[in-house]
């Protein structure tokens, strides 16, 4: 996709993360390796940029960084062909927030936006719910998210019970973050804002402490259970389409 000027990095300021540009790469794919190795402190190797003679060895004969796959540079507008029309308007939506700081042009703005907890890739997999929430205009964004002009977005709670991260750490309870996500709850209950839990299964390892099973308890009591076929309808019911135009009901994607 094509950048415009002053491009900015998700990561600023991080001395743990460095931005690698994808054009960037394909472009001058030795300078950026190169970067990349400095960065991470290793030597660079010539066998980093991919060889077809690398896959005559056997994997296990070969450096880990070793592949065979070279890095093509006319590869950088593949997305125009390879992608159909929908899922091109799918990913500007989808990817908006994330281009514009990336200082990609052809982002665009979902017309409403449904808070994610936990905002993580797992839900990446879930497809179809993906494409419905693009196709309705419907943006997913994480917890800590602005919400503009004061709106209170819907909550869609994502995941199997032990699987929530209602707090900060893997190994205890955090009950500042318990009391944060309860004050949301009932907050938003008492507002009549949309909430619902889906259980998903996710890849998320469970959590066996006693502040997830607390946090399980409350939202059990009082977000609503629901599946992932109904779940944009549920805490969505108004009908948008790709771009906020009006689409027609239709049974809700499996």
């Amino acid at each position: 996709m094509p950048r415009s000027s002053g491009s900015s990095a998700t990561l600023d300021g991080d001395p743990h993360a460095t931005i690698v540009s994808y054009e960037a790469l394909l472009a001058n794919p030795q300078a950026e390796v190169r970067r990349i190795c400095a960065f991470i402190g290793e030597a660079f190797e010539p066998g980093m940029l991919g060889s077809p003679e690398a896959a005559e060895q056997p994997a296990t004969e070969r450096p880990s960084w070793l592949t065979s796959v070279v890095i093509d540079s006319s590869r950088a507008e593949a997305w125009h062909a390879e992608l159909s029309a929908p899922d091109q308007e799918r990913v500007t939506l989808i990817c908006g927030v994330g281009m514009e700081r990336h200082g990609y042009s052809g982002a665009r703005t979902a017309p409403q936006s449904v808070t994610l907890h936990p905002y993580d890739e797992p839900v990446s997999t879930a497809t179809a719910l993906l494409e419905e929430a693009a196709d309705r205009g419907i943006a997913f964004r994480p917890p800590s998210a602005e919400t503009p002009n004061g709106r209170r977005r819907p909550i869609l709670f994502w995941g199997r019970p032990r699987r929530l991260r209602w707090t900060d750490s893997p190994v205890g309870s955090t009950p500042r973050s318990l009391g944060g996500w309860a004050r949301v709850i009932v907050r938003g209950r008492l507002r009549k804002q949309p909430l619902l839990w889906v259980t998903a299964a996710t890849s998320r390892p469970p959590h066996d402490s006693w502040g997830e099973r607390v946090g399980d308890t409350f939202a059990r009591i009082l977000v609503p259970y629901g599946t992932q076929a109904e779940a944009l309808r549920r805490i969505v019911p108004s009908e948008t389409g790709v771009g906020g135009t009006p689409t027609a009901e239709g049974s809700p994607s499996a």
